[in-house]
């Protein structure tokens, strides 16, 4: 008799105590995630439906299902994509125009019979492309630097919202285990591409410079070398990360739920009638939190997306730029010229591929979280 008094008691006091919070009409979602609102740029705020982070259930589920819906991603990345058309073409046309002179002088300088002023005319046109590529490169490149720090404080936004959802479902273990993963996240997110990117980028580009003015000296195989070092690095880091974080927290996700499982059947064991009574109100909440957890999770996936698609657009809408002027200096014959650009645009190549790897490194985590059971189900 004593004993079951005293599990009774234990019962009654984890129940009480328990992290699972009801809320009601007017706290439908956490403090964290509306909180996210003030903490977005204000053109992608400007984007979000209205109703995103609104307390209202009914309009906050009417506003994930026209977030997440074809007619407005498709119209997003149409008006991103217009806004980057005239930016291109002013591009490529001032690429040509350089291009069409450099042939020119290419042309008077072999009509010369003075040599040391047919090599400087070709060191002027050579530089002049020079000195364009570099600043037709600049923006786009800072834009790549500016994401990579967006994402990182998008991550440091979010990781409270995470835990604290994870917690509303009974997942105190997988909370743990995703916020010390977002730790880690931001560690290398932090070290190895915010932080060497920009070094490596100034290398391959001075490696790309002196390609173009010493003759007979191609660095493009030691500057390839390089940026592939690099990505096999990072990629191999988040293929580990993915790897240990996804078998965590699968595993952390079945201990919670055990636990949870447990503790319902003691209850029910000890005081049937109470006992059913609080499993079914358990599982009914834990059904509801998964449904508020997945539709945060989707939200704040195209969220991100909708912040990193501009800067994406922007990367590639060059690096076909400078591909397609490659092959026109090829045309024209100015093939010092073309070995600047064929080089810029594959680091633009490469800028893309750690934009890729990181995005979709917290896609991933954030898909984890949407599809994570809640424990009380």
């Amino acid at each position: 008799m004593v004993k079951k008094l005293l599990i009774t008691i234990i019962l009654f006091a984890l129940l009480f105590t328990s992290p699972i919070t009801v809320y009601a009409e007017q706290d439908y979602l956490p403090d964290e995630y509306v909180d996210i609102e003030d903490t977005l740029p204000e053109d992608v705020a400007d984007k979000l439906p209205d109703g995103v982070f609104s307390d209202d259930a009914d309009e906050f589920t009417s506003s994930i299902s026209e977030l997440t819906s074809w007619q407005f991603i498709i119209d997003y990345a149409f008006d991103v994509l217009g806004l980057n058309v005239d930016e291109a073409i002013r591009a490529f046309a001032t690429i040509l125009a350089l291009l069409a002179l450099c042939a020119l002088l290419n042309m008077l300088k072999h009509s010369l019979e003075n040599t040391a002023l047919g090599s400087a005319l070709s060191l002027v046109s050579s530089a002049a492309i020079i000195a364009t590529v570099v600043e037709l490169s600049k923006e786009p490149l800072e834009r790549a630097m500016s994401l990579l720090e967006y994402v990182r404080t998008f991550i440091n936004t979010v990781s409270p919202t995470m835990t604290a959802m994870y917690a509303m479902g009974g997942n105190i273990t997988s909370a743990l285990v995703n916020n010390y993963g977002l730790i880690v996240f931001i560690t290398i997110l932090d070290n190895i591409c915010i932080s060497s990117l920009e070094f490596i980028l100034g290398i391959c580009m001075a490696l790309a410079i002196s390609s173009s003015f010493i003759e007979g000296n191609n660095l493009s195989a030691l500057s390839n070398g390089i940026k592939k070092a690099f990505t096999f690095f990072l990629g191999f880091i988040m293929l580990l990360f993915t790897t240990v974080i996804s078998t965590q927290t699968l595993l952390a996700s079945k201990a919670d739920t055990i636990t949870a499982k447990t503790a319902k059947l003691l209850a029910m064991q000890v005081i049937p009638v109470v006992g059913s009574t609080v499993g079914e109100s358990l599982r009914t909440a834990g059904a509801s939190i998964e449904y508020l957890r997945s539709n945060v999770g989707v939200a704040l996936i195209v969220i991100l997306i909708i912040a990193i698609l501009p800067t994406i657009i922007t990367i590639s809408i060059y690096r076909l730029v400078f591909i397609a002027g490659n092959a026109v200096s090829g045309l024209l014959g100015c093939s010092r010229e073309g070995t600047l650009i064929l080089e810029i645009s594959s680091i633009f190549g490469y800028v893309l591929a750690i934009l890729y790897i990181s995005s979709i490194v917290v896609i991933y985590l954030l898909t984890i979280f949407a599809k994570c059971s809640s424990a009380l189900g």
